[in-house]
């Protein structure tokens, strides 16, 4: 838990006496040889041996990449400022520790919980988790560019394996189960090798060869339909 002396004039204007009391944190960074914290009440300075308030708007920072000229970040606008944000804030830009925000990408479309960049080369990179209503990529990235986002190529794999996910659920399965016990039915694949960094993800894939007979003639010509994974037969000219 960290206690700060709040010089945050947003914060203090109705209690002059207001401390933040922040239980986690969402992003580090560093001016000179000051600390910086990304919270969801705004911005933390470590200062003559104190914490002390950003004098910025205090927005919900989910997502704090600092580069050379400023930090990249994304969340949700404060509740003191939602008139003048839209909600999220999707990829934001600021040279000035949060006093002014410049939109980058997917503005109004989602908050990041993960953002990095390269300090120098400003690429950046930016991940969230899957929502049903989001508009934008669970995963974008940058190409060197401040000015130009673009989403990764691997979005239309994402749009795949969404459209695959209801044949999964109508199975019982797991989408990493589903594709196992396809490859094992399925007479074009003639080995079938699982991956695993944990225990509990061997239990996961032994348990998908159990249900190998659960995908009916259907479902398997479903699934290569929406996966577009039916091989295309060499041409014999005998």
């Amino acid at each position: 838990m960290i206690q700060t002396i709040n010089s945050n004039p947003y914060l203090t204007s109705k209690n002059p006496n207001y401390r933040l009391q922040v239980s986690h944190i969402h992003g580090i960074g560093f001016e000179e040889d000051e600390l910086i914290l990304a919270t969801h009440l705004g911005l933390l300075r470590f200062q003559d041996g104190s914490w002390v308030a950003e004098e910025s708007p205090p927005h919900d920072y989910m997502g704090f990449a600092p580069v050379e000229d400023g930090a990249y970040i994304s969340g949700h606008p404060s509740i003191l400022h939602a008139d003048e944000f839209m909600n999220p804030l999707g990829v934001m830009f600021t040279e000035d520790w949060g006093d002014t925000l410049t939109p980058k990408g997917f503005y109004g479309e989602v908050d990041y919980h993960w953002l990095t960049a390269g300090y120098h080369t400003t690429s950046v990179y930016a991940l969230t988790s899957s929502h049903p209503q989001a508009k934008a990529p669970m995963f974008a990235m940058s190409q060197n560019s401040k000015e130009r986002y673009e989403r990764e190529d691997g979005k239309e794999r994402i749009e795949t394996v969404e459209r695959l996910r209801p044949l999964a659920d109508g199975l019982g399965l797991s989408l990493a189960q589903m594709a196992l016990a396809w490859a094992t039915k399925n007479p074009n694949v003639s080995t079938v090798i699982t991956g695993a960094s944990k225990p509990e993800q061997v239990e996961q894939n032994m348990k998908a060869l159990d249900a190998a007979e659960l995908p009916t003639p259907e479902i398997m010509a479903r699934i290569d339909e929406l996966a577009g994974t039916k091989p295309t037969m060499p041409r014999s000219w005998r």
